[in-house]
């Protein structure tokens, strides 16, 4: 973060997916602008402890769960732990997703159905499940929070066959469900956005970690690079933020111009 900056001062909230990657970078950027931040995670409790710990570092409190996010017991009491620990929650950003690696993509005629639903359960059902518990949480408490849902390049602007027919499916769902959730949650005051990330290195994408195929994807970006997870991270908590405080059912695009500048 280039500046010190509290947007999030008093402020609670839930990231899921946040022992790695971009839902690390998310609850780190949140917590330095002063929120107390509730995450979650599915396995690493090692890494979640070093979220957390890093959180706690900045005077914020931190409450790391454990969840399977195909569960809907296990997101219901998720969504109940963090409220109250937190005591209430302003902002939610639905992060956790699963993607299998790109050595494994299949054309979708090839693609197990097994995959497809594992896909579609985590990555659609999942952000879902959880919105639904915190949005009824936000309209009994009065509560004029915002959600940003994490989307993706991938079936939401273009269509990329190497993440897989079942991954760009469900990455367009979420828009689909950001728009009914921003149109039906407006009239509580209840922001809904999303980001769409483009070219990000994470462990869920770690073939872009590889230095020749880095190298190639970063000449078709304008701006001649990939991103940074922090990137990402700024423009969800803008989103989240008051600053975007009359944008909703918006897709803000993280891509370095990939999609949509021609050079």
């Amino acid at each position: 973060m280039t500046a010190a900056i509290a947007r999030f001062q008093g402020r609670k909230a839930l990231v899921t997916g946040s022992s790695r990657g971009l839902g690390r970078a998310i609850a780190l950027r949140l917590a330095q602008e002063g929120a107390d931040v509730a995450f979650t995670y599915v396995s690493r409790a090692d890494a979640a402890q070093e979220v957390a710990d890093s959180i706690k570092a900045m005077g914020r409190q931190a409450i790391a769960i454990q969840v399977d996010m195909r569960d809907e017991e296990q997101v219901a009491g998720m969504v109940e732990q963090a409220i109250r620990e937190l005591g209430e929650i302003h902002h939610l950003v639905n992060n956790a997703g699963i993607m299998q690696p790109a050595k494994q993509h299949q054309p979708f005629w090839e693609t197990p159905t097994s995959r497809w639903d594992d896909i579609m359960t985590v990555n659609v059902r999942g952000p879902f499940l959880c919105s639904k518990y915190v949005a009824v949480h936000m309209m009994e408490k009065g509560i004029k929070g915002s959600i940003v849902n994490m989307t993706s390049i991938a079936g939401t602007v273009v269509g990329l066959p190497v993440t897989g027919a079942e991954y760009n499916a469900a990455k367009a769902g979420i828009w689909g469900l950001t728009l009914a959730m921003a149109a039906e949650l407006g009239p509580y005051g209840i922001r809904v956005n999303a980001v769409a990330p483009g070219s990000v290195p994470t462990d869920m994408s770690a073939h872009l970690r590889d230095p020749e195929i880095a190298a190639r994807r970063a000449q078709v970006v304008p701006l001649r690079r990939l991103g940074l997870v922090e990137e990402v991270a700024a423009a969800t908590a803008f989103l989240l933020s008051d600053d975007a405080g009359f944008i909703t059912g918006q897709i803000l695009i993280v891509d370095g111009g990939l999609t949509h500048v021609v050079t």
